[in-house]
């Protein structure tokens, strides 16, 4: 499964914003796009590469911290 989500976000962070994509390719992590705590599955469909910043503001959002 890495393999596969490393190949199809082109080892890149898959954040997009209002700027456009993030074009960050170091400290990667992968990604639930719903997240674990509320049923995100593991799978391809479910998870995205995102750079260390995105991965915890995204992370902030879900939790309703930010």
């Amino acid at each position: 499964m890495r393999r596969t989500v490393w190949t199809r976000d082109g080892g890149q962070c898959a954040f997009v914003g209002s700027g456009g994509r993030c074009s960050e390719r170091g400290l990667l992590e992968f990604h639930h796009v719903r997240p674990f705590a509320a049923g995100g599955a593991a799978t391809v469909e479910n998870i995205e590469l995102r750079c260390r910043a995105h991965n915890a503001y995204e992370a902030e959002l879900a939790s309703g911290a930010h």
